[in-house]
């Protein structure tokens, strides 16, 4: 019951995720959880039982096989599956919080807008501008201006997923953990096979035949002290072995998915952050110049307009000029002939 209603959340939490995080549910549930489930305790359910060791006094075979294995794999494996849900299970219940607080400001909005219409004489009291500017700092901080929708396919159908500044960085985050949790319990499941081997590298990864518990040697009034090296003998070593190395494969697959959509998911936020912001500057750009243009055509205009009365003032005075040389040029032709006293004195002078 506790699985279905985990496996419910981060179905939920999947309209949120890219193709990547299908495929590491895909895992997670069907190559981690089901054959645990199926074949775990086939292998490992009668391992207590038997393990035998080389010995008669009472309780050092109890607590040989407390040294060989301090938890049991079943047990391990499903911690390590609950530890790696929980940062999808935390960041769905932080989105469903989000997404409440983003509606709950917006329908303090839309009262804000109601009192306005039904009082006039509310708007631009003391008590409107401190509730206007309560309400925008707080959508501000969940960003509500910047809220975004994706439409998906979910199992329900067409599903519009919500999308705020908020969210997006804690989704990030959660892939950030999800990918520690991975890491950490292979780690964890390294030093569990290397208490059973007592071997490090690759070699730990293989479950010994038989164990050398040397509890008595370390111990003081221990249920073994009276030898100091006991052998024991595992039940299904090479199965056991082959079924730890499955595991681990699996998890460091798991991890490796893990990784790959945090660097999938940084960069393509990283790359629609930097087109957004492309984008303003040329709009910007564009802003700038037309203002520049209306300016300098409106300059151009107002010489334009003023050029018309230069013309006229210019034609006016050439008109003087020339109205002034005619009016000579009449007078000259107003004034009488000379005299001559006889005829050959006009001859002469004409000629």
């Amino acid at each position: 019951m506790v699985w279905g209603a985990v496996e419910g959340v981060i179905v939920k939490a999947l309209h949120y995720s890219t193709p990547l995080s299908y495929a590491w549910l895909f895992l997670l549930f069907t190559f981690r959880s089901f054959i645990v489930a199926v074949v775990g305790g086939s292998v490992y359910g009668d391992e207590s039982g038997n393990f035998k060791c080389d010995t008669n006094q009472p309780g050092c075979q109890n607590v040989c096989f407390n040294r060989f294995s301090p938890i049991s794999h079943l047990r391990f494996w499903a911690f390590q599956l609950l530890f790696v849900c929980l940062p999808t299970i935390i960041f769905m219940g932080f989105a469903q919080f989000e997404l409440a607080k983003v509606n709950l400001l917006k329908s303090q909005t839309e009262e804000e807008n109601a009192k306005i219409t039904a009082n006039e004489t509310y708007f631009g009291s003391n008590t409107y501008y401190s509730n206007k500017k309560k309400l925008e700092k707080k959508c501000a901080r969940y960003g509500v201006d910047k809220l975004k929708k994706k439409t998906t396919i979910a199992k329900e159908g067409v599903v519009n997923v919500a999308w705020t500044p908020r969210i997006r960085t804690i989704f990030i985050v959660h892939l950030i953990a999800r990918f520690g949790m991975e890491c950490l319990f292979i780690y964890l499941s390294y030093l569990l096979q290397q208490q059973q081997s007592k071997k490090t590298g690759l070699a730990a990864m293989w479950v010994p035949e038989k164990y050398e518990c040397t509890h008595g040697e370390f111990e003081m009034n221990s249920a073994c002290s009276q030898n100091t090296l006991i052998p024991c003998w595992v039940s299904r070593p090479w199965e056991k072995t082959i079924f730890m190395l499955y595991m681990t494969i699996v998890s460091i697959v798991s991890a490796i998915i893990c990784i790959v959509e945090f660097v999938y998911v940084l960069t393509r936020t990283t790359r629609k952050s930097l087109n957004r912001r492309a984008h303003k500057n040329l709009q910007k750009k564009e802003l700038i110049s037309k203002t520049n243009g209306s300016i300098v055509s409106g300059s151009t205009s107002t010489t334009a307009s003023a050029y018309p009365k230069l013309q006229k003032f210019e034609a006016e005075k050439e008109a003087e000029a020339m109205e002034g040389a005619i009016s000579e040029e009449c007078e000259l032709e107003a004034e009488d002939p000379p005299s001559y006293k006889t005829d050959d004195e006009r001859v002469a002078l004409t000629a």
